[in-house]
């Protein structure tokens, strides 16, 4: 068995106070994404889980206009931009596409946000001001 603890480095200062977990730990840090130097990185991901699910990748998820709202979306963490593509993989496996879309994106993010889908980073022009690094998922917007 294995934990894996992605993207809430918050819990960084509470693994030594658990003497148990704190001697099994092995940890494995990640600097945020940077899109100018991991872009091709963070396509192959998008690229590598459908093509595991034998779907094909719609061209406007190429782009890095989509690129940077995925990693806009997943606040630069590694960890979350992985989550993100591997449910909307399956939100497009469910639905029986041929093809992963940045429809099966904005599907996941309603999901897990319950904003409206008009206002997700895959959709909204102002999406880069929308999403707050230190809680993603949590939309400025709300306030």
């Amino acid at each position: 068995m294995m934990l894996i603890l992605s993207g809430v480095p918050e819990l960084a200062d509470s693994i030594p106070k658990l003497e148990q977990l704190f001697r099994k730990v092995a940890h494995v840090r990640l600097d945020d994404i940077d899109l100018e130097v991991d872009i091709e990185e963070v396509n192959s991901i998008v690229g590598s889980y459908a093509i595991e699910a034998n779907l094909s990748v719609d061209d406007d998820l190429t782009s890095g206009d989509f690129l940077h709202r995925l990693t806009t979306a997943g606040a630069f963490r590694w960890g979350l931009v992985f989550e993100l593509v591997m449910k909307a993989v399956g939100s497009a496996v469910k639905q029986k596409s041929n093809q992963l879309k940045r429809e099966h994106f904005v599907d996941v993010w309603v999901t897990k946000t319950g904003m409206n889908s008009i206002a997700t980073p895959f959709t909204h022009s102002d999406y880069a001001t929308m999403i707050r690094k230190d809680r993603p998922f949590e939309v400025t917007i709300r306030r």
